[in-house]
């Protein structure tokens, strides 16, 4: 029953945790003037950004909170997709009221934050955790 407890904790923490993360960078203080659009750069940036995070959680928990391997390597392949889709419904919602914002650039950046993020923090903490 713990492990169970332990796996909710774990997606919910990485999958919201890491939509919230990145759904500042989708808020402005000035309205676009056209829509949206991905472009790699914002990606790069996007991934970067997420590595960089994940390395200093790894650095600053270095514990395994899924206690499995092959758990740890489901949540490498669900969260970013979870998270994206998080992320794609926070945008669908604000779009109603702006519709220059492009939920799937959401789900793209969302996407390219957490899978660094979980790729780091899996390799990190499999090698040095506690």
């Amino acid at each position: 029953m713990e492990d169970l407890i332990i796996v909710i904790v774990q997606f919910t923490f990485e999958v919201l945790g890491s939509a919230f993360i990145g759904s500042p960078f989708g808020f402005s203080a000035r309205k676009p003037s056209k829509p949206e659009s991905s472009s790699g750069g914002y990606q790069i940036v996007f991934a970067l950004a997420g590595a960089l995070l994940g390395y200093v959680s790894a650095y600053l928990l270095p514990f395994k909170l899924l206690p499995y391997s092959w758990l740890r390597l489901l949540n490498l392949v669900i969260a970013p997709i979870a998270g994206g889709y998080v992320a794609k419904a926070i945008a669908t919602h604000r779009a109603k009221a702006d519709p220059l914002i492009e939920p799937k650039v959401h789900f793209w950046n969302a996407f390219s934050f957490i899978l660094p993020f979980a790729l780091l923090r899996l390799a990190y903490v499999a090698r040095y955790a506690i």
